[in-house]
Formats: C-alpha cells, structure tokens, sequence
C-alpha cells in the first residue's frame, strides 16, 4: 500500500480554509473545536491562532460572550513554573481554606463535579492520596462547579475526608479550567508543578513530583 506524502500542516492548513469561507455558525463552532483540540495536545500556539480568530471575528458568538473563549485563553497561560492564581474558599464544612495559607506544603487542587462521571471515578484515588500522604506535607481540596444541595450529600454518601469547596466562575476562569476534572500539584512556594495528575497511580505520581520539587530546591540553594 502507497502512503500519500502528506505534510503534517496539511489538515490544519485546511481546516484554516473552512473556517475563512465557512458560514459563520460552522466557523464558530469549528473554531473552538480547534482551539480545544490544539490546547489539550500541547500546541499552544495553534490554539491560540483559532481561539483569537473566533474572539476577534465572531465577538457576538456564544462562545466569546460566556466567557469560554478567554477561559480558554487564560488556560494556555498557566502553566508550570507560574505562581497559581490565590484564592480563598469556604469549605461544605464552614471552614476556610487559602491558598496562601499553605505556603510551606504541597496543595493538589483537584476541580471537579458530581455531574461528571470521570470526576466521581477520581474520587477513591484522591481518597488514597489525602490518606497516604501526610497532611503536614501535603493538602488536597476539591473545588466543584457544582450546587451544595447536590455536593453535600454525595460527599456525605461517598465519605469524603479531604476539604471540598464550591468554584466560582472568577475561580474557575483564574485557572483557566475547561474541561473535568483538571488537578494542579501547588509547591510550597506557590508555584504550579505540575497538572493533570489523576488516576490509579495518583500517589505514586505525585510523590515523584514532591521528590523533583525538593530536588531541584537543593540545587538552586547550592
């Protein structure tokens, strides 16, 4: 069988096409498609391109009017080795909760719903991590787009230890979140090491990331 000597721009230079003649709901909509396809693989610069093109020449679409469009954007400019945004909750149990307040300790923050399936299949390995790793060395909270009346009782029922909080839409589009669930592993100096450690291997991963992050303090103290 003869392959087709395609350039790897080649789809993308494409779909660039469509949405330069397309009809402007298929623009829109092919637009954000896009941008989040090229966010989620790595390619920043890519995303950027259709997310900017769908902002800039569609600014009455749904999507740049909701706010989807700059959460997007704010997404792709936070990344590892940036200071996380600060914020301060109020946990389902009354109590407060900053992020300022941790300096000194590892924070996974782990955003998430009750409505998402994957979501609720996170929860027994955040469990695990909250309970493995000590509380003197590491924080887990769980910020949910979520509505207490529904929140509450599933964090009853399911027995949740760690401190759970709602998100807002500012905090939401703080750290740029778009899709669920989406994890930051915070350093004690405040600073996002890593994203997106989820999973069976959860502790495993992100007790290797504690060990480069003290690591790698060591050798700039040297």
């Amino acid at each position: 069988m003869k392959l087709l000597n395609i350039s790897p721009d080649y789809f993308d230079h494409k779909l660039m096409e469509i949405t330069q003649k397309g009809t402007a709901h298929l623009i829109e909509n092919l637009a954000l498609s896009a941008g989040s396809r090229y966010t989620h693989s790595g390619k920043p610069d890519r995303a950027k391109t259709y997310l900017n093109l769908l902002k800039n020449k569609y600014p009455e679409s749904q999507y740049v009017k909701d706010g989807t469009v700059d959460r997007y954007l704010k997404g792709l400019a936070i990344k590892i080795g940036n200071t996380a945004p600060e914020f301060s909750v109020t946990t389902m149990n009354g109590e407060s909760f900053s992020l300022s307040g941790c300096k000194g300790k590892f924070v996974m923050i782990d955003f998430w719903g009750t409505w998402c399936g994957p979501c609720r299949g996170e929860v027994p390995n955040f469990k695990k991590l909250y309970t493995t790793i000590p509380r003197d060395s590491l924080l887990v909270i769980g910020l949910a787009e979520d509505d207490s009346t529904t929140l509450a009782p599933f964090i009853a029922e399911q027995a949740i230890p760690y401190p759970n909080a709602l998100a807002t839409k500012e905090l939401l589009d703080a750290y740029g979140v778009n899709r669920f669930p989406t994890t930051f592993l915070i350093g004690p100096d405040g600073t996002i090491i890593a994203k997106d450690l989820r999973g069976e291997s959860v502790v495993e991963q992100v007790r290797e990331k504690m060990k480069e992050s003290h690591s790698g303090a060591k050798g700039i103290e040297s």
